[in-house]
């Protein structure tokens, strides 16, 4: 299981080709999905961070880009994008697009995005950074669908309902864990808590199975027992709930 939790895409500064003043681009460093980044048109259309960043991951949160629409992450020490360094092609996603690579660092980096079925680009969320390698999980685990939808019986047996949103909010348990590993863990838990969303791929290797689930860490703290094992001292739960 892999985290996405330190985004310098929040941080950086960041500009973009066209935008729709109802949505602009500073609305992708709201960690809320819904309040979008728009372009104008869907022809050449890019968002640049100009800073320093170290990266591996890159996703695209909340959009709405059709399939067949040309993806492309680019990264380059200078602001000239005829022969950038770098420029791998995502692969489209309905949900959240989610592309691994070769740790790199440039001084730029930009999103291009051109064609499609769409007459303009919305996106709720760019990740760009690194990511946390979490300890093998236990065989077992349990990825839970919930719903806040609440139901009244009525005195004649009748239902009334508001049926509220469904959710993901998966139980992970951890049975080995490292110093090392819950160094890491701790150090995640310092910068999230229970408020900033990060991006979970519960089985990387398999996204085609449990897609990438965007949420908080639904606990108020991080419990480790000890175990007699001198590789694997700990053991650890994490709780997930997906937000929107």
């Amino acid at each position: 299981m892999q985290i996405l939790y330190d985004n310098k895409a929040l941080t950086a500064a960041v500009s973009r080709s066209t935008e729709n003043s109802y949505y602009p681009v500073t609305n992708l460093q709201d960690p809320r999905l819904s309040r979008k980044f728009r372009t104008l048109d869907a022809a050449g259309e890019y968002v640049k961070f100009s800073t320093r960043i170290t990266a591996s991951r890159f996703a695209i949160l909340g959009h709405n880009i059709s399939e067949g629409s040309t993806i492309i992450l680019q990264g380059n020490d200078t602001d000239i994008w005829t022969a950038p360094s770098f420029e791998e092609t995502l692969t489209w996603k309905s949900g959240i697009i989610l592309h691994s690579f070769t740790e790199v660092t440039y001084n730029y980096w930009r999103l291009y995005m051109d064609g499609g079925s769409n007459s303009y680009f919305d996106i709720g969320l760019l990740y760009l950074g690194t990511y946390l390698q979490l300890p093998n999980m236990k065989a077992d685990q349990e990825i839970a669908d919930e719903t806040t939808a609440e139901v009244t019986i009525s005195s004649g047996g009748q239902a009334y309902g508001d049926e509220g949103y469904d959710y993901r909010a998966p139980t992970i348990n951890f049975p080995g864990v490292t110093n090392a590993q819950r160094d890491g863990i701790r150090a995640m838990w310092s910068t999230v808590k229970n408020v900033r969303p990060v991006i979970s791929v519960v089985w990387a290797n398999r996204t085609d199975m449990e897609t990438p689930i965007y949420g908080i860490l639904d606990q108020k703290e991080i419990k480790f027992k000890k175990s007699d094992s001198p590789l694997y001292p700990w053991s650890t739960t994490l709780q997930l709930r997906e937000v929107f």
